[in-house]
């Protein structure tokens, strides 16, 4: 079996599983670069289109390439004798629901009770809906990515015991707001996702927070932050918020 025979194997179901598995950002029909952070302006404008008939991504920008075996390979960090024996161990009519599991939950619009709590926060209703808050199993649903590669659910309403937040099994987690960052302009990095709505709402839109508050998280997007000229850290007085500052000295 070879790389071409795996790609016709899976077709177009390859798009989803990219996609998906990458977090990627689409707007239209088109979807923001995986490699943006090289594009002058940070691909704002979508630059990247699954090509249907050559089986892979194309960014029309950076000229970047990426099929379901580029996938696994690179992204996945399987070796090449680990991808042919997938395929070549599964029968071929379940190749497609043997790759990486779509994460499609079933969230639904923002309910009353949770727009309440927003609002009680302060949000208002256009930074809610820009930043997609809907509603899980009646909790407030924090969405990451787009399409949506991760969702954080929070009770709609001050809660005391921890954790206060949980997740939806299958969700991955980068920097919240990550996919609409100019790498131009000044970054700014909060501690919580609500602190980066508040922010943003105040005007400064380029803004990210941490989805777990935790200096390494800082530590790991290190080569994220090194492209940009000035960094703003906006976090708690108290000892995991000077950590993450320490993080990036």
């Amino acid at each position: 079996m070879d790389i071409q025979e795996i790609k016709q194997i899976v077709g177009q179901a390859a798009e989803t599983t990219i996609a998906n598995g990458l977090g990627m950002y689409k707007r239209n029909n088109k979807y923001k670069c995986i490699d943006y952070l090289s594009h002058k302006n940070g691909d704002k404008n979508p630059s990247m289109s699954w090509d249907a008939e050559a089986l892979q991504f194309y960014c029309f920008t950076c000229r970047k390439k990426i099929d379901i075996y580029t996938y696994y390979r690179e992204y996945e960090r399987k070796e090449h004798k680990e991808i042919i024996e997938m395929f070549e161990t599964i029968p071929r009519q379940e190749v497609i629901s043997k790759a990486k599991p779509v994460f499609n939950p079933a969230l639904e619009s923002l309910n009353q009770e949770c727009f309440a709590y927003l609002t009680m926060r302060g949000l208002l209703r256009e930074t809610i809906d820009y930043f997609k808050v809907m509603t899980f199993e009646s909790k407030i649903a924090i969405t990451y990515g787009e399409p949506v590669a991760g969702v954080k659910l929070r009770k709609p309403m001050k809660v005391s015991e921890k954790p206060k937040y949980t997740s939806i099994t299958g969700s991955a987690f980068s920097l919240y707001n990550r996919e609409r960052i100019d790498t131009a302009d000044t970054l700014i990095i909060t501690e919580g996702e609500f602190d980066c709505m508040v922010v943003y709402q105040c005007g400064y839109k380029n803004v990210v927070s941490i989805p777990t508050g935790a200096a390494t998280k800082l530590d790991s997007e290190r080569p994220f932050f090194e492209r940009f000229e000035s960094v703003i850290i906006v976090s708690d007085n108290d000892d995991a918020g000077k950590s993450n500052g320490q993080a990036l000295d």
